[in-house]
């Protein structure tokens, strides 16, 4: 197959990226949960708006965490337009170590970075800018993750702004950068800039294919199974009693024992018994 059956639009689940000749796509990853409602709104409702839609999913959701920083404006057109960007920012906090009752060094904390950001490349990246004098304040960069979370600490030197500091690692650093958005998608073997209700349109339609596809599929092996069946009785269940039954069932027998080769035996079955071919040769698969 093409494709594989879903029951949810994984592409917006899971989100995409990809270059060709002359396209791309970078589609954000979504909530599952946000998506199901949002579908389940809009098959419920086909002429729904997209900002009625937003109700249920409000924005990307980025499996590393982070801030969208964004209004609802950027994020519409996103969803209308198929294209657009949002700024994530690190999520963060401060921490001061007080000693005797006096306000001692601050530390910012990250504890969440911008999707497809490493984690150990920003650390090297603001390091860097220390070591070169561009950000000034910093006095130490320790990475305190564990199976708990992530964990970074910048050390703030004393009679420094750490809010300032944090401003420029923003202005600086992949603390915050952009996510560019372009739905592109597949349809029809054609690549398609698309909104969100047309993804939704796109997979409703791919599930209506699906479900057709199976119950043509189930019909048409339970066709064939009576079929079979239907030979079956023909054989071993002869109207008559049971002394009818019992006698049609030696006569095939018979037929098969005395044929030479399955081809005589397939041609004697089908002519005594009016049987089809694959139902002859059913007949002649069961073990005597």
């Amino acid at each position: 197959p093409t494709v594989m059956p879903a029951r949810v639009p994984n592409l917006l689940v899971n989100g995409a990226q990809g270059i060709a000749v002359g396209v791309a796509t970078n589609i954000p990853p979504h909530n599952l949960g946000e998506l199901v409602k949002g579908f389940t709104a809009y098959v419920d409702n086909p002429s729904i708006t997209t900002k009625e839609l937003m109700s249920h999913i409000p924005a990307p959701d980025f499996p590393t965490g982070g801030l969208i920083v964004a209004g609802d404006s950027q994020l519409r057109q996103i969803y209308e337009k198929g294209a657009g960007s949002v700024v994530l920012r690190s999520r963060t906090h401060l921490e001061s170590k007080s000693k005797k009752g006096k306000r001692g060094k601050e530390s910012i904390i990250v504890t969440e970075i911008p999707y497809q950001v490493s984690k150990s490349s920003l650390i090297e990246q603001i390091a860097d800018l220390v070591d070169n004098g561009k950000i000034q304040g910093i006095t130490d960069i320790r990475d305190e993750s564990d199976r708990d979370g992530m964990r970074i600490v910048i050390e703030v030197q004393r009679g420094h702004d750490s809010s300032l500091i944090l401003n420029n690692l923003y202005i600086n650093t992949r603390l915050q950068q952009k996510f560019h958005c372009s739905m592109v998608a597949l349809v029809k073997r054609q690549p398609l800039t698309l909104s969100l209700i047309q993804f939704f349109e796109e997979f409703l339609a791919f599930r209506i294919e699906v479900v057709e596809n199976r119950a043509k599929h189930e019909l048409d092996s339970a066709t064939k199974r009576h079929h079979i069946v239907d030979g079956y009785l023909r054989v071993f269940a002869e109207d008559g009693g049971e002394d009818s039954a019992a006698a049609s069932m030696n006569d095939a027998i018979s037929l098969i024992k005395n044929s030479p080769d399955s081809a005589s035996a397939e041609e004697a079955l089908r002519s005594r018994f009016n049987l089809s071919s694959d139902q002859a040769k059913s007949v002649l698969g069961i073990p005597l």
